[in-house]
This record gives structure tokens, C-alpha cells and sequence, in this order.
């Protein structure tokens, strides 16, 4: 199977251009708050030629509407269905943060917990500044750390644990750019040492962690990590990446992010489950946490925007605060937008890594937001 590129595609929702939702209608097809979400998906996914297209509004009692529209794979007749599972990419970074709020509840873990104290071995050979990289500053990408590393080169007769690991042994031989907790660098290594620090102090793997602490609590049985589906067989959505002859061509491919960067970035979900992650956001008082974890996952470093695995932004749509955040293996695309004072999100998915995905869905968010505010 081919690999991806250690070089991600990272395009943080909350760049996109929502702001325009309270603009005039914009034109006659603008969707009415009774145009059907299956609708809205199947004129914007033809517009930008995509194999398929999937959203849900959600509440904080779950996913309220939802739809599915196009292909598994392109070349292929199969349909997706509302029960597909999708892959979120970087979306999983609020979930890995959400599990280790969990155990900052529990006591097993702190904000301020350090590499340095999770690993004195290693730490004899770190410099003063990776020895003050905090799981907050791992969280809110102010560590200082690299966006990747050569994730595939971690070795692949380790357990993801001990890639994880190796990762931080690597990590510790480069400087980091800037002293930790002053500025924003998006790191998806942040986000895999993270998973780490939890793996080790709990003595069991991210993967079963985010299990047992989180996908079991909320039911989310259609969830997994990596490609969802069996290789070669068109049982879940095929990823799609433009062909090198370009002009729109799309080609269907199974591909994934190395598993070792798994806390950053492996989920795949059902819309229902994705909604059920989403839903425990928008009303978290009588879930899984006090009201002060869910506070400190929401609440950017001063003078930021990025919280803990969420950009927070002002839109007057929302009343105030959006939440959001998107996701891709370079061959999906995810986003979601979520408005806490409001009590509804939309949720948006594609199988396709195209360059245009981003603008398709930014599109659909803005036109299920639009509906849902009428």
C-alpha cells in the first residue's frame, strides 16, 4: 500500500468563511429550513464533483437530521449510507483531549504533568525548555515541538506505545522552536506524545484508552481507527486523491495516516457516533466531567484561539463563541462547527482530499447552519 506524506494537510476550520451566513439570501436556490439535508449535500457535492458527501445537525440530544448522497468509490455503483463510517482526521485531536480531561478528573493526570516526569530516563537528555512541555502545552499546540515526524520510520515491529515512544526519543535530539506555552505551532507530534503521556501513566494503549474512557461511555459502537473497511472490498467509503494528470481526476484509494499518530488524527465514525462526541460538547454539565474540565477544554491560552483540540472563534450566527475544527488524511475531508450557546452543530464529511473539498464543505456547513437558524 502506498504511504502518505509525513506532511499533512492541515487547514483549520476556523479559517473558513462562515462569517457570511447572515448576508441577504445570497441567491434563489439558498436552502429554506424545509429543503431536505439530502437535498442541500447532492446539489454541493455535484457542483464539486465529489464521490460522496455526508452531514448531521446535532443538539445536545444527539444527531437531529443527517444524510448521506454519492458513491463509495468512484468507478463503483455502491451508494454510502447513513450508517458509513467516515474518517475525521485531526477531529480526533478533541476526542484524544476530551479522554484526558477525563483522567485529569479522575486525578490520574494534571494539566501541568510533564514529559520530563512521565519519563525520567529520557529526561536525562532533555534540554531545559523540553523539560517544561506540559500536556496543556501539548494540547494547545504551544509546545514548541514540529507539525510531524517521519511517522512510518517509528518502526513497525514496535507496539504503537513504542513508536510513541521512539517518537519522543527523536523529538528530544531537535530544540524546539520556541520556549513552551509562548507561541502557537500546530503539531500533530504534540498531539502523538500526548496520547503517550496517557498510555504510559495508565499502562494500557491511546487506542484502548479512548475506548474504555470515552467511545464505551457515550455508545459509540460504529467507531474505530485507520481505514474504515475491509481492503478491497467497497464495505465502508473509499478515500479519493487527485491524479497527477490533475484536471479533476480523482482516484480511489484505501489510505491512512501512519497509526502512530494515532492520538492526532485515526478516528473514523458514523455520523450518528461523530454526533454523539458533538452532542456531549454542547451540554457536558450532566456527563462524563465537572463543569471546570469542560471550561479548561474550551478555553484558549489569552490572546489564542486554539483551545484544547478546538479553534474557538466569535460568530454572530452562533451568539457568541464557535467552536470548530477540521480534519483529512490528504484523502477525506471532515469539519465541524459547533455553536455552544445555541445548542446545535453541523457536521461534514467527505471522501475525497481534492482541493476543492474544503471549499465544498464550508459551503454545506454554511448552508445547514443557515437552514437550522431558520
Amino acid at each position: 500500500m502506498p504511504r502518505l506524506s509525513p506532511i499533512l494537510v492541515i487547514l483549520l476550520a476556523f479559517n473558513l468563511s462562515t462569517d457570511n451566513l447572515f448576508a441577504e439570501d445570497r441567491s434563489p436556490e439558498t436552502a429554506s429550513s424545509k429543503t431536505p439535508v439530502s437535498e442541500i449535500l447532492e446539489a454541493i457535492r455535484v457542483e464539486y464533483k465529489l464521490p460522496a458527501l455526508a452531514a448531521g445537525i446535532v443538539t445536545s440530544n444527539g444527531v437531529q437530521e443527517m444524510a448521506a448522497v454519492g458513491n463509495r468509490k468512484m468507478g463503483d455503483d455502491t451508494k454510502v449510507t447513513e450508517t458509513d463510517l467516515w474518517h475525521l482526521g485531526s477531529c480526533t485531536k478533541a476526542m484524544t483531549a476530551t479522554m484526558i480531561g477525563i483522567l485529569v478528573h479522575e486525578g490520574k493526570l494534571a494539566w501541568d504533568t510533564t514529559l520530563a516526569e512521565i519519563f525520567p530516563e529520557d529526561a536525562k537528555l532533555m534540554d531545559d525548555a523540553f523539560r517544561k512541555i506540559t500536556l496543556m502545552h501539548l494540547l494547545t499546540h504551544r509546545s514548541g515541538l514540529p507539525a510531524n515526524s517521519a511517522w512510518w520510520s517509528l518502526g513497525k515491529d514496535r507496539s504503537l506505545p513504542e513508536q510513541r515512544h521512539e517518537l519522543l526519543r527523536r523529538m528530544i535530539k531537535v530544540s524546539v522552536s520556541d520556549e513552551p506555552g509562548t507561541k502557537f505551532l500546530y503539531s500533530n507530534v504534540g498531539y502523538a506524545l500526548a496520547g503517550l503521556i496517557a498510555e504510559t501513566k495508565m499502562g494500557m494503549s491511546w487506542e484502548s484508552l479512548m475506548r474504555e474512557k470515552l467511545f464505551q461511555p457515550l455508545e459509540m459502537k460504529q467507531v474505530g481507527f485507520g481505514i474504515p473497511g475491509t481492503p478491497g472490498e467497497v464495505d465502508q467509503p473509499w478515500g479519493h486523491q487527485p491524479t497527477w494528470l490533475g484536471l479533476g481526476a480523482l482516484k480511489p484509494v484505501q489510505l491512512d495516516n501512519a497509526p502512530s499518530i494515532g492520538p492526532a488524527g485515526t478516528v473514523h465514525a458514523s455520523i450518528e457516533d461523530w454526533g454523539k462526541f458533538i452532542a456531549l460538547h454542547l451540554k457536558p454539565e450532566n456527563s462524563l466531567m465537572p463543569k471546570e474540565i469542560w471550561t479548561q477544554l474550551h478555553t484558549p491560552p489569552v490572546d489564542a484561539e486554539y483551545a484544547l483540540g478546538w479553534g474557538v472563534v466569535e460568530r454572530p450566527w452562533a451568539g457568541g463563541q464557535a467552536w470548530t475544527h477540521s480534519g483529512s488524511n490528504t484523502v477525506n475531508y471532515c469539519v465541524c462547527w459547533l455553536a455552544p450557546k445555541k445548542d446545535f452543530a453541523v457536521i461534514v464529511t467527505t471522501n475525497s482530499g481534492q482541493q476543492t473539498a474544503a471549499l465544498a464543505l464550508d459551503k454545506a456547513a454554511s448552508e445547514l447552519i443557515r437552514r437550522k437558524l431558520k
